[in-house]
């Protein structure tokens, strides 16, 4: 048994590179990977625990990968299996030690993005010491647990005769060490290529297993005359292939900052994100371990907690008979008992409902229906909106108009945005609707608290006031409750503080209870 030692994390991006037999292409498929790479802007590197012969696979990366740090950990003159030049140079190099040594070698590149870790020969070739390869860098690299775990690692499959069976003995034998490939690749040989998928898919997996299948990708064949490869490493498929291989394999941190542009964030300088494990309650768990609590619940929308049982259940349940269908000349019982409730708990008066799918949406369908109000009355002039300074509304165009032209993070738009009228104070509304009630299709606020605009608070008695007065001057009144809505100011609805109802009251986030 080998002497336990520290394990190195699949989360320090390193991908053992095997092969479903020697000859296949493991080192023309390090250097296609290699160079996707670099395309894709992945800092990355190759390690080689065992060379034997003067060839090297070093030097032929070296040529066709250049820029990416290369090691050798072990160099034998003959060109046989390790365990045998190890005997004839009188040089054994035992599991420890070569554990220890790719170990070491990946922790001082914990920081690229890909490092590739190229086997010899096939999966159960010996290392030096004589014990099967695999198994001791199934020691090295903390193996997967469980059925569902996300798998790692590159199978080169065999495209030769015989190489079905080959690369699907070479697939189990890595699934029993806890290595299921993320990838088996085929330069070439598309027969076995797919005979191989056809089989991975026939396979009895557990759901979350299904999620996270091993991927079957076959590229054109090598050449006959394979130096240089320089042409065929060029061609549109085979760059395609080893970049998508690239997506495949790498870091899900990497690929996060790679590829996934956040709210609010500089796509070029991605700011820091951390990688949610699961939630419930009030508390966000971390792949690593840590748990947060959830001050904000998401936003504003997870107002019951997350992961609620009577939640769950319900979404459980609605998945059974249909998890979406159009809404354009159909209706089905879970939309009309929701627009039923809203009407029964809405401030009196409102009484239709228009369903949106996310705030921003409700927002630019309010908009529409103050001016589509107004042009059914024949006032086609009454297009503009009065709204508070320091608010904020949604990032769709409509909605970014009447957010604060100066203090919000939309003020880089401007010339791209509807100009709307932007006030402070209630002696300002009452003025500027003097001025401009002719021309002033509504009023919209954030009642009683302005939330992402720096949580300013002001008195319910203002909305009061605002009611009397666009009522005085034939406007409409509209109120983002988005985030204050369902019980977030005290009462169910801010509206309800001020005894008031709006013509138009948008809701959402708390609505759908974090789902």
């Amino acid at each position: 048994m080998l002497p336990s030692f520290r394990a190195v994390s699949r989360r320090r991006v390193s991908v053992v590179v095997y092969g479903a037999n020697t000859d296949v292409g493991k080192t023309v498929a390090s250097c296609g990977l290699l160079q996707a790479g670099r395309r894709g802007d992945y800092t990355a590197s190759y390690v080689k625990p065992v060379q034997t012969g003067p060839d090297t696979d070093e030097a032929w990366v070296t040529a066709h990968a250049s820029g990416a740090a290369v090691t050798t950990l072990f160099r034998y003159r003959d060109p046989v299996s390790p365990h045998l030049a190890a005997l004839r140079e009188q040089r054994i190099v035992s599991d420890e030690q070569l554990a220890a040594a790719v170990g070491q070698a990946v922790r001082e590149k914990s920081d690229e993005d890909l490092t590739l870790v190229e086997t010899a020969g096939g999966v159960l070739s010996p290392a030096p010491s004589g014990t099967p390869q695999a198994d001791v860098l199934a020691r090295v690299f903390a193996p997967q647990k469980g059925p569902a775990a996300r798998p790692s690692g590159l199978l080169v499959g065999d495209p030769r005769l015989g190489g079905i069976s080959a690369t699907l003995t070479a697939y189990e034998s890595l699934c029993a060490r806890g290595q299921r490939p993320a990838v088996v690749l085929f330069l070439g040989g598309a027969d076995n290529a797919h005979a191989v998928e056809d089989r991975l898919k026939s396979a009895r997996l557990s759901t979350d297993a299904q999620q996270h299948r091993t991927v079957v990708i076959v590229l054109p064949a090598i050449p006959d005359a394979p130096e240089p490869l320089d042409e065929w490493y060029a061609d549109k498929t085979v760059r395609a292939a080893f970049s998508r291989v690239v997506r495949l394999l790498v870091d899900d941190r990497a690929f996060d900052k790679r590829h996934v542009w956040h709210p609010y964030t500089s796509l070029a300088k991605p700011g820091k994100v951390w990688k949610v494990a699961s939630c419930a309650g009030c508390e966000i768990t971390l792949d690593d371990g840590r748990v947060l609590t959830d001050g904000m619940a998401s936003w504003w929308s997870a107002i019951h907690g997350y992961n609620v049982p009577g939640i769950n259940a319900a979404i459980e349940t609605q998945l059974k008979s249909m998890s979406h269908v159009m809404f354009g000349g159909l209706t089905h019982q879970p939309a009309i008992d929701l627009c039923r409730t809203l009407v029964d708990v809405s401030p009196q008066g409102l009484e239709c409902v228009f369903l949106a799918d996310s705030g921003s949406v409700s927002m630019e369908a309010a908009l529409k229906m103050a001016l589509q109000y107004w042009m059914a009355q024949g006032k086609r002039d009454k297009t503009t909106m009065v709204t508070i300074s320091h608010g904020y509304h949604g990032d769709t165009l409509g909605a970014m108009s009447i957010c604060d032209p100066v203090n919000s993070m939309h003020s880089m738009f401007r010339k791209l945005l509807t100009p709307h009228i932007f006030i402070d104070d209630l002696t300002c509304l009452r003025e500027t609707l003097e001025l401009h009630h002719h021309t002033v299709a509504a009023v919209v606020v954030e009642p009683v608290v302005q939330g992402a605009g720096g949580m300013r608070f002001y008195p319910a008695e203002w909305l009061q006031r605002a009611r009397q007065l666009c009522t005085e001057y034939g406007v409409l009144l509209v109120f983002d409750e988005i985030a204050t809505g369902f019980g977030r100011t005290g009462a169910l609805f801010a509206a309800d503080l001020a005894g008031v109802t709006p013509a138009i009251m948008c809701v959402g986030k708390a609505c759908r209870g974090g789902t």
